[in-house]
């Protein structure tokens, strides 16, 4: 039974007060906070029991029945086993918890199973910021910090529900020993005040949950079937990349985990963690949200552009010359592949049709407007490096005309290390350049 304390909040009744068995006679066992109660009963009962030794009862086995009962009930309370409550508390995130982070799993297989290559899994979330902190706080859960989780401190669990989902399960070991050394300290440090009561020990902590479809040819059943149940396996964090590229796997944030619990949802107990967190019954206790009442705003593909060509690290421009087409270079570091893609979209929504292109020269820094007149949309990246002598040698020749490929590539610009694959038309650009006062 629960006991309401407050509004959303109520205790398990078993933890004030429940009865054990002692081999062949009951216990009562009673939270310490009603100690005063119990002092008054077992008052109560030595009261009774003068009181009817006082009153005279003429048949003599009533007599005798009743003093048997009251000295039973009086042994009952006399043996009450009084608890008291250690609470310890699991340290929380020092980041704030965004639930709508994690939107999916992502799955990493060898191509050929052996004992080297493991296969990586985990979840994928938005922002590679909070993927990073979020697993700097699940490898807190471990036994000094470490990244190999062989003692299980950090459980991982797959629940596999009707209606062909499943629910992925994070938290920190119920039954870990770092517990058992925080409850014997705390205990310790009663021993005294709490001397010939029992320690009640309760723990608070974070549960990390997401269902998701459990469907054939999606990745989990992939991952399921390659992984042997005692095969070790890297729960790793990865960032959803945009366009439909594979998720980034942060592979320096993984955790070699040696045990994956894997359970149908009718096959749990009610002791097991999971069984409490029933997706089903969250849905069925919460009303649901109308659609027309929900405000989902479809991914743009304009916006994802621009986010995955914002931020390059050097700009080159290069006139035209004779036979050699002008190219202003948006140079990026790392692989280029998200911005080599967005690059190709930017084609594909130009659709040849004419592209405006305006420098502003702050001496430090450059902005970049490009305005999109197939869609009537503009580009705008802010305080850009750029290479100050190609800039000024464009400018000079008024870059050979007015107009020029823009193109992706690497650093260092002036060695126009460019990206287009073959049979790629680039995009072309009106450009104009305006130079901007420092007082302005």
């Amino acid at each position: 039974m629960k006991i309401r304390v407050s509004k959303g909040l109520y205790v398990n009744s078993n933890t004030l007060f429940r009865i054990e068995w002692r081999k062949f006679y009951p216990v009562l066992v009673v939270h310490e906070k009603f100690e005063k109660v119990l002092k008054w009963i077992l008052r109560i009962i030595a009261f009774g029991g003068i009181a009817t030794s006082v009153i005279s009862i003429p048949v003599w086995y009533f007599s005798l029945g009743l003093a048997i009962l009251i000295a039973l009930i009086e042994q009952f309370f006399e043996r009450t086993l009084f608890e008291y409550t250690t609470m310890i508390v699991q340290p929380f995130p020092d980041f704030e918890i965004e639930n709508g982070q994690w939107k999916t799993n992502g799955f990493m297989l060898p191509r050929e199973k052996n004992d080297e290559d493991l296969a990586y899994f985990g979840p994928s979330y938005k922002s590679e910021i909070y993927a990073i902190n979020m697993f700097k706080y699940f490898i807190s859960w471990i036994d000094n910090n470490s990244q190999d989780d062989k003692d299980n401190n950090l459980v991982i669990s797959l629940i596999i529900e009707p209606n062909e989902e499943y629910t992925t399960y994070i938290y920190a070991n119920l039954g870990r020993k770092r517990l058992d050394y925080m409850f014997k300290f705390y205990g310790g440090l009663s021993r005294l005040e709490k001397y010939g009561k029992r320690q009640q020990q309760f723990i608070t902590q974070m549960f990390y949950w997401n269902t998701l479809d459990f469907k054939d040819g999606f990745f989990i059943k992939k991952f399921l079937e390659f992984k042997d149940e005692n095969d070790p396996y890297y729960f790793a964090p990865s960032v959803l990349q945009p366009f439909g590229l594979p998720p980034k796997f942060l592979t320096e944030y993984s955790i070699k985990k040696y045990h994956l619990k894997v359970k149908k949802r009718e096959e749990l107990l009610k002791g097991e963690p999971e069984y409490g967190f029933n997706p089903a019954k969250i849905k069925k206790e919460h009303k649901p949200i109308a659609k027309e009442e929900v405000n989902i705003k479809e991914p743009d593909i304009i916006d994802e552009i621009h986010n995955s060509l914002d931020n390059p690290v050097d700009i080159g421009f290069m006139p035209n010359q004779g036979k050699n087409a002008g190219v202003i270079n948006l140079c990026y570091e790392g692989d280029c592949v998200i911005q080599f893609e967005a690059y190709k979209r930017l084609i594909n929504e130009v659709d040849n049709k004419e592209v405006l292109l305006k420098i502003a020269d702050y001496d430090d820094y450059i902005d970049l407007s490009i305005e999109l007149t197939s869609k009537n949309r503009l580009l705008r990246f802010k305080k850009l490096p750029f290479n100050k002598s190609d800039l000024n040698e464009f400018i000079k020749i008024n870059g050979g005309g007015n107009k020029v490929a823009l193109l992706v590539g690497y650093p260092p610009a002036n060695e126009r290390k460019v990206i287009l694959g073959k049979e790629m038309s680039p995009v072309v650009v009106t450009w104009e350049y305006e130079k901007i006062n420092a007082s302005r």
